[in-house]
């Protein structure tokens, strides 16, 4: 029993520990303050985490949204190039999921969603993988 003991404890201290991370996270991981200051932050490349609201193929747009229910949208034409950045990341998107958004900022379209060009995305948990 005692040897099963000293293992539990060292999980469960673990999993305390990485939830305390997330949770710091997504207090920096808002785009309230982003999208009420666009003139600020107009241009600058931002980095967040996000879950996946929408990939629209026809109108060729990315959706991703925040803790606070934020969208940003991104345009993704030209994504299927052979010679594009974001074919690789398109190849398996999962709307739900947790992904690292690396984008700049461009400006807020008449619905309060924030508009930026999407550098880079990829699965969240692929950073947390040892």
């Amino acid at each position: 029993m005692k040897n099963m003991l000293k293992p539990a404890i060292i999980v469960m201290s673990f999993l305390y520990l990485f939830n305390m991370v997330d949770a710091q996270d997504e207090k920096q991981n808002r785009l309230t303050p982003v999208i009420s200051e666009v003139e600020k932050y107009n241009g600058k490349i931002i980095q967040m985490s996000m879950k996946l609201r929408d990939v629209d193929y026809v109108m060729e747009k990315i959706t991703f949204y925040d803790s606070d229910n934020m969208d940003v949208v991104f345009d993704i034409s030209g994504y299927n190039k052979r010679n594009s950045k974001l074919r690789k990341y398109m190849r398996n998107v999962i709307p739900g999921a947790l992904y690292r958004v690396r984008f700049t900022v461009k400006s807020v379209d008449p619905d309060g969603a924030l508009m930026g060009e999407l550098e880079s995305f990829w699965p969240e948990f692929s950073e947390k993988i040892p």
